[in-house]
């Protein structure tokens, strides 16, 4: 029963989002003056872009890491995993709510708590609507959710709004974590070619200064815990021979 349990785990990486079969990160390869480098990060704006001009894409999605220490009365809380994260994230990765909804993050210096860090911060899961100090920051609650499950690749503990942050958005900037949401019955391959063609176009000046050649890589989520790492990549990993053995 333990090893069942074990395999059944970690086969079933991030099957709890919705249409989970249509969804990939977007990493790049890129080979820069005959050096090769994989990276699950992607330029800054290569999420609203692909959402703006590739036609197999229904949505897109970005998110970053941003390092912030609340603060709750005299007492600073560390520890917490911080994902600033954009309106669509919500809208591609359901959660369960205990309070708010999957419009939380559509306006700057807003927060999406889960419900132990709602606990750990107001000794409280219904929270929506008050005030919490993050460093310079005053952010509004605008939901909480159930706590992350254990078989999905994120490893957030708070939502923050995207544009809370300040930021390079260009795309010379390489560190955002980008998603995409397919349409129904798109080709992969078909939504590969155009993601590459979006890509280099606005790379091109870029891969001419700095002799870069780049392409990007596709993860469909519930592969990506049992994928080979990438630079930059934060999800936890499992050898698929070695669950392959055990099952």
């Amino acid at each position: 029963f333990l090893l069942t349990g074990f395999v059944i785990n970690e086969l079933t990486y991030d099957h709890q989002y919705n249409d989970y079969e249509r969804i990939y990160r977007v990493g790049v390869r890129a080979d820069m003056q005959g050096k090769l480098s994989s990276y699950a990060v992607s330029p800054l704006p290569m999420a609203p872009t692909l959402a703006d001009e590739a036609p197999e894409i229904e949505r897109a999605s970005r998110f970053m890491f941003a390092h912030l220490v609340y603060e709750v009365g005299d007492d600073k809380i560390f520890g917490i995993t911080n994902y600033a994260a954009d309106t669509n994230f919500l809208r591609i990765f359901n959660q369960e709510y205990i309070e708010g909804s999957l419009t939380a993050l559509d306006e700057p210096n807003r927060v999406v708590l889960t419900e132990s860090i709602a606990k750990r911060l107001f000794g409280d899961t219904y929270v929506v609507g008050k005030m919490v100090k993050a460093g310079d920051f005053e952010l509004e609650v605008g939901a909480v959710i159930k706590d992350r499950p254990l078989n999905t690749h994120f490893t957030f503990d708070v939502l923050v709004s995207w544009n809370t942050f300040k930021r390079n958005d260009a795309w010379d900037n390489i560190n955002a974590y980008t998603y995409v949401k397919l349409y129904p019955n798109v080709d992969i391959k078909a939504a590969d070619t155009t993601i590459a063609s979006i890509q280099n176009d606005y790379l091109k000046l870029i891969s001419e200064e700095w002799e870069l050649k780049a392409e990007p890589i596709l993860e469909r989520i519930d592969k990506i815990h049992t994928s080979g790492y990438l630079d930059e990549d934060f999800a936890p990993k499992r050898s698929k021979n070695y669950v392959y053995i055990i099952l």
